[in-house]
């Protein structure tokens, strides 16, 4: 999910934002490998698009790294993923409530209101970072190929369980589904 689709299901709940979105048209939009896939997919749709793309571009560039034979070489090529992976799941529910706040404020400007306090429901940046913590198994090279192999079951199960759980949450709490 892009942060626009993010802050734009935030500013929903905004008076400002209900005014914009009356006055706006609304935005177009089997195997088991196939329901893994799917639900990734659906994972994806809570993210922030730039928490997608920052952490496979800093797993790659860690792999990168040329190969030494040091044990401290080797030991920060085992940490660095794991220290990635968790900034990243710290910075994906700053990232969100960032840009929800910025296009709450842009709702506001064109609405021509006056800003509003900034209030968001601590649900979606809490799925995004739940999301993150499954989504980034399944990223390439996070996790080495025999580790894959034999995790690979239990990925797909988290997967599907926190997506399922995910849009659950989001039914009960009668919050919109993200895009």
């Amino acid at each position: 999910m892009s942060l626009n689709s993010l802050a734009r299901r935030h500013a929903a709940g905004t008076k400002a934002g209900r005014m914009l979105a009356a006055a706006s048209p609304p935005l177009a939009g089997s195997t088991p490998a196939a329901k893994r896939e799917k639900a990734f997919e659906t994972l994806g749709r809570y993210l922030p698009a730039e928490t997608m793309a920052v952490f496979p571009a800093a797993i790659a560039a860690i792999v990168a790294i040329p190969l030494s034979t040091s044990p401290a070489a080797q030991h920060l090529r085992e940490v660095l993923p794991w220290a990635a992976y968790w900034v990243c799941a710290a910075l994906t529910p700053v990232i969100y409530l960032l840009t929800a706040l910025a296009k709450q404020r842009e709702a506001e400007r064109q609405a021509g209101t006056t800003p509003q306090p900034f209030r968001p429901h601590p649900w979606p940046p809490t799925a995004a970072f739940i999301a993150f913590l499954v989504w980034a198994f399944s990223v390439t090279n996070f996790i080495t190929a025999d580790q894959t192999k034999a995790w690979d079951a239990l990925i797909a199960f988290a997967a599907v369980f926190v997506s399922s759980l995910l849009s659950l949450v989001d039914r009960a709490l009668g919050l919109p589904s993200p895009d």
